[in-house]
């Protein structure tokens, strides 16, 4: 079955509610539509008091502290975003893909992640500036004029019972799971830094450690801290990883990978000195 319209797309709906936070971070109405978004599709569940808390705030709830929180729902939801901050550099296509794959795992909604990034990769070149992408997305999510591109339902899709399937997601979404076998490819320090001499802090990364700073209970991270609080993260980050593995567990990294049709070099991670050398085997 074939639906072009885009706002009619559960997948397209969260991800460009989080583009569109990203552009306009301070403005807690966006919060409250991605919650709205998140607990329609039952990905979260806020309940009302959680959304009056944001309705109510007199600054934007990215400020906020997790212990400020009310609930683990918004606790949760908050990091979230903070996350989504740290990638807003990216390209848009890159972060809807980042996003998609952080949200959902099924069949389905991988298809329809893989032809949103597509539709925002080929608009990103007529509109660069993410305002005017975004007014442009406002415009065609409303219309079903998008008949180049097929998205996918479940009469799309046989029930295989997940024979023969790899599922493939971030660290962070698969937290909570277990997988007979693992695969955990690119572990680079570029992908994962954990090396605390070597991690560069960019400065939209310093910008936002700036803004929570507004925040007078907040203590303000150097750079130094910055690093370490990084390097932390993705130590806890590959932990949630391997820990997914019940039988085996392969790692690997390529030392050399094409991007935009360039071979570049890429440093293997570390801890495959530090600590995969003495695992056993």
């Amino acid at each position: 079955t074939k639906n072009d319209c885009l706002d009619s797309q559960p997948v397209f709906a969260l991800i460009f509610a989080i583009i569109k936070f990203c552009a306009f971070p301070w403005q807690n109405e966006r919060i409250i539509h991605i919650i709205n978004v998140l607990n329609n599709q039952k990905l979260f569940i806020f309940s009302s008091a959680d959304i009056e808390f944001v309705k109510t705030l007199k600054s934007p709830f990215i400020l906020c502290m997790e212990d400020e929180m009310p609930s683990p729902a918004l606790a949760k939801l908050l990091w979230d975003l903070n996350y989504w901050l740290q990638n807003s550099g990216l390209d848009t296509d890159e972060l809807a893909h980042k996003c998609g794959c952080y949200y959902y795992s099924g069949e389905i909604e991988k298809s329809n992640i893989y032809m949103i990034s597509l539709i925002l990769k080929k608009l990103s070149v007529q509109y660069p500036d993410t305002i005017q992408l975004i007014e442009r997305l406002e415009d065609l999510s409303k219309r079903p004029i998008l008949n180049k591109f097929k998205f996918f339902t479940d009469d799309n899709v046989e029930n295989k019972a997940n024979r023969g399937i790899i599922q493939i997601m971030t660290y962070h979404k698969s937290k909570g799971d277990e997988f007979d076998y693992v695969f955990i490819p690119q572990l680079s320090e570029e992908l994962l830094p954990t090396d605390v001499e070597k991690i560069k802090i960019n400065p939209k990364e310093r910008f936002l450690e700036s803004v929570k700073a507004i925040n007078l209970k907040y203590n303000k991270k150097d750079e130094k801290e910055l690093k370490l609080f990084k390097a932390e993260e993705n130590l806890r980050l590959f932990y949630v990883a391997v820990t997914r593995a019940k039988k085996k567990l392969y790692i690997s990294c390529a030392r050399k990978y094409k991007k935009y049709s360039r071979i570049k070099d890429t440093m293997p991670s570390i801890l495959f000195e530090r600590v995969l050398t003495n695992a056993d085997k």
